[in-house]
């Protein structure tokens, strides 16, 4: 299942009402869930999560004709007592001009690219996660990409994608139990440190602009019970941590989020 996201119904019906009575769009709150929905579910009509797992926060937003540019986030040094979960699914909310209701504007689904989320450790840096991403008013949207924060314009945005400094992409790689060493951050730290031994993965088409997103094949699983579900990117490389080198090479794929591709805005 590909990443989706899209107005709803009720946020299509909302965001008329804000232009008919000359009110503002006040966005509320967005919530993050581990459900995914079913393959040709019309994101439109999906006005609750499948599973809730915890309220997020809205970034700044701002926009340009009928594009709605915005963030969020999921910050879990701000659940200290949520445990590790799979981020698959995200909904914003606003208020209805007309009934004061809080109300569904969009719903997201990260399908085949969702996100591994730590428990919260005091011992190691909390983990963000942001999405940004634009959203298009139109009759019925069926593609809405997301793109770096900021005010483009369609065509400078459009640009953007073909030359795929943004978008989304994805490769195979292979885990090795060889070339593991010690994180000097970590041996600054002391023995408590949770993910003391790291991992760079050479990969030239990497910035550190990327936000990586690593699932590890079913295969796998049983030999990467020591690696920590986070990694980072640097320029030309992956880099991964964990509490002890693996006792077996683990077949995994890792997502970019502002990697590389030729996507279109198309409206029907």
């Amino acid at each position: 299942m590909e990443y989706g996201f899209k107005p709803t119904t009720n946020g299509r019906a909302l965001i008329a009402a804000c232009g008919a009575l000359e009110k503002p769009l006040k966005l509320t709150k967005v919530c993050f869930g581990s459900g995914l929905v079913r393959d040709g579910t019309n994101l439109a009509d999906q006005h609750e999560l499948v599973s809730y797992v915890a309220d997020g926060e809205i970034g700044e937003r701002t926009h340009e004709n009928d594009r709605l540019y915005l963030s969020v986030q999921y910050d879990n040094s701000k659940h200290p007592d949520q445990g590790a979960f799979n981020l698959a699914e995200f909904i914003i909310y606003a208020e209805h001009p007309e009934t004061q209701t809080e109300t569904d504007v969009a719903y997201a689904t990260l399908g085949d690219y969702q996100q591994p989320v730590p428990a919260y450790t005091p011992e190691i840096p909390a983990s963000v996660f942001a999405f940004p991403m634009v959203l298009v008013v139109a009759d019925d949207i069926k593609v809405v990409i997301s793109a770096a924060p900021g005010t483009v314009t369609h065509n400078d945005l459009q640009q953007l994608l073909n030359e795929g400094i943004i978008g989304i992409s994805k490769q195979d790689i292979t885990i090795p139990t060889e070339g593991w060493e010690n994180d000097p951050m970590g041996a600054e730290d002391g023995p408590g440190s949770d993910y003391p031994q790291q991992l760079d993965i050479e990969l030239e088409s990497v910035t550190s602009r990327m936000t990586p997103i690593l699932t590890v094949h079913p295969e796998s699983l049983a030999d990467a019970e020591g690696i920590c579900p986070t990694c980072q990117t640097l320029d030309g490389k992956l880099r991964l941590f964990a509490k002890a080198a693996p006792k077996a090479e683990l077949k995994a794929t890792l997502a970019l989020v502002g990697g590389s591709g030729r996507i279109e805005f198309t409206t029907e």
